[in-house]
């Protein structure tokens, strides 16, 4: 195996498929297979379950592959200092050569027959969307999902195509998010519904891969326990994960005894500040809103003090007072966008919904419990 590579692409791919590596003691699943065919260089890594997989141009000298160590790999060719980069394969002393310009590193590697098998998926449907709508969604939903084990499914978020629809859903049983996008150009749905379960990590990964370019678009393919991202050039298999998600609709606030509309941005700076004030072992901030002709909002803590804001806002229906927590505000209203944001109130003890009044068809809706104090 021989081959040169331009070093800002062969960066790149080494980091995606990097990030696929298993972080357990065994090398040939902290490794990543790098392979010529023909004039491009295939990388891949898998744990067995899941896997990711980049092809990229080179200009090919000698064919052959090998397993390197992944974490290394993307290190070194991060830090070459030219702006190409030189990969040559010893079998004598069973060492990859990685060099640019003066500076050359000799890796031990892998023979590129024991690199586990990926893992076979059946393709029952595919779906076709715009990467930065897939990405967007995705962000809106990641906060939402648990952090805990203990509750494992809702570590992941449901992917839903449902009446011509693409929904996405995350929740930690204390906030629901869900951000929805009908079919169009920029998403094509199959036929029939589909639910399916991803662990937020792995969606993570993908986010990260996926482009800006409102023209750029990926294949999602459904298969019985694994779903398959395809980008061009990338491939990442993700495993499903097992149990059934919460019906969510139920959950949903229906009837709202308050209105209120104001400024998101200062509504998000007023709720970061007043968060100083942490309350409890892990320091939770839990702001006030006292609802009046204004929205008064105030963090107390015994130990360090008290604070206070007042902001303008547009109001129906009923005063009322409650507390939600600080994080999960900043969250919702991070996610949401936009100049303002709509928050409906069920009551002190019920949810609360918060959307965007510029987004007419409520494509993303963040509904919040309140905290009792």
């Amino acid at each position: 195996m021989k081959f040169i590579c331009g070093k800002e692409i062969l960066t790149k791919a080494t980091q995606i498929v990097q990030r696929g590596t298993s972080n357990v003691e065994m090398p040939i699943l902290s490794g990543v297979l790098i392979r010529t065919e023909g004039e491009q260089l295939i990388l891949a890594s898998t744990d067995t379950e899941e896997g990711v997989e980049c092809r990229i141009p080179i200009q090919a000298e000698e064919e052959g592959g090998a397993i390197l160590d992944g974490h290394y790999l993307a290190e070194i060719v991060k830090k070459m200092p030219g702006p190409s980069v030189a990969v040559e394969k010893n079998q004598q002393d069973r060492t990859v050569r990685i060099s640019s310009q003066d500076s050359y590193f000799d890796l031990v590697y892998i023979d590129e027959e024991e690199f586990p098998q990926f893992p076979q998926v059946d393709i029952a449907n595919t779906f076709t969307i715009s990467q930065p709508l897939l990405k967007k969604m995705i962000t809106q939903v990641q906060p939402a999902l648990s952090t805990s084990d203990t509750r494992y499914l809702l570590m992941g978020a449901l992917i839903e195509g449902k009446g011509g629809n693409l929904n996405l859903v995350g929740t930690d049983s204390h906030r629901l998010a869900i951000s929805s996008a009908p079919a169009s150009e920029k998403l094509i749905l199959p036929e029939g519904d589909f639910r399916i379960v991803l662990h937020g990590k792995m969606l993570t990964e993908v986010t990260r891969i996926l482009g800006t370019d409102e023209n750029s678009t990926l294949d999602v393919a459904l298969g019985s326990n694994h779903v398959i991202f395809q980008l061009p050039g990338v491939k990442v298999i993700a495993r499903k994960m097992e149990g059934e998600y919460p019906e969510y609709e139920g959950v949903m606030p229906r009837n709202f005894c308050t209105d209120l509309s104001l400024d998101r941005t200062q509504l998000k700076q007023a709720v970061d500040r007043l968060s100083l004030l942490g309350v409890g072992k892990d320091s939770t901030p839990l702001v006030r809103f006292r609802v009046e002709d204004g929205l008064v909002l105030t963090a107390k803590d015994q130990t360090k003090g008290q604070g206070e804001e007042r902001l303008a806002m547009d109001k129906e229906g009923e005063s009322l007072e409650l507390t939600f927590n600080g994080r999960f505000l900043l969250d919702g209203l991070g996610a949401i966008g936009g100049e303002e944001v709509r928050i409906r109130l069920s009551g002190p003890m019920s949810a609360s919904l918060f959307t965007s009044p510029e987004d007419e068809t409520e494509s993303y809706r963040y509904i919040l419990m309140p905290t009792f104090d």
